[in-house]
């Protein structure tokens, strides 16, 4: 509903004001974006990705602070070695934004070490940068690799003779298949165990013939 009633906000400022007329609230024309939010909550989309944030916190905490702890130690580092002789190194906030771009490899090219040191810790932090990302990327990865296979326990830990729903997290064709065989050999093994209460029965009877006779 709220969505709803953002994107009718926005078709009604594109109906009523004029190009030249409160040019500024045509920024809410954006709230059309919210629209977006509709497909997340039909197909549930962010929820695998939610559930591995949350349950890989900690170790994502750590990785963002192990990437301040490298900031701020390039920086100090290269305020130190570089400040004397390049001005534009003159302050660590300066540093700072130059450690920003070394880690991230982006390297916009306002700020660049000129001394033979400076340079080297830049390359330290260049490499230090690359494997930086490496870090969450792979517990971000492992995460979505646990979910996968928890989702597919809850799968098969479920009454099997219960439908499945194909949106519901999104279960490929060779899990259905795998559930629905296993619920086939689960027939098949109910039908066996009573057979054989059946033929266990069938020989006490004669048994207890035999010794009546």
């Amino acid at each position: 509903m709220l969505v709803d009633l953002l994107s009718l906000v926005s078709l009604v400022i594109d109906l009523q004001i004029d190009s030249n007329q409160l040019r500024g609230l045509g920024a809410l024309r954006m709230l059309r974006v919210f629209t977006l939010l509709r497909v997340e909550r039909d197909w549930r989309i962010c929820n695998p990705l939610i559930s591995v944030l949350v349950k890989e916190a900690k170790l994502l905490g750590g990785a963002v602070a192990i990437a301040m702890t490298m900031l701020i130690c390039c920086s100090v580092i290269m305020f130190y070695v570089e400040a004397p002789s390049n001005p534009k190194f003159g302050s660590v906030a300066d540093c700072l934004w130059w450690g920003t771009t070394a880690l991230t490899t982006v390297g916009y090219g306002d700020l660049y070490p000129e001394s033979a040191m400076g340079r080297l810790v830049a390359s330290i932090t260049a490499f230090l940068g690359i494997g930086l990302f490496a870090l969450p990327a792979g517990i971000i990865t492992t995460g979505f690799r646990l979910e996968e296979e928890r989702r597919l326990q809850r799968k098969l830990s479920v009454p099997l003779d219960e439908e499945m729903s194909p949106s519901d997290g999104g279960i490929q064709d060779f899990q259905l298949e795998l559930l629905r065989g296993i619920q086939r050999l689960e027939k098949k093994l109910e039908g066996l165990e009573h057979k054989l209460e059946d033929m266990h029965g069938e020989i006490q009877t004669l048994k207890t013939d035999r010794h009546k006779a």
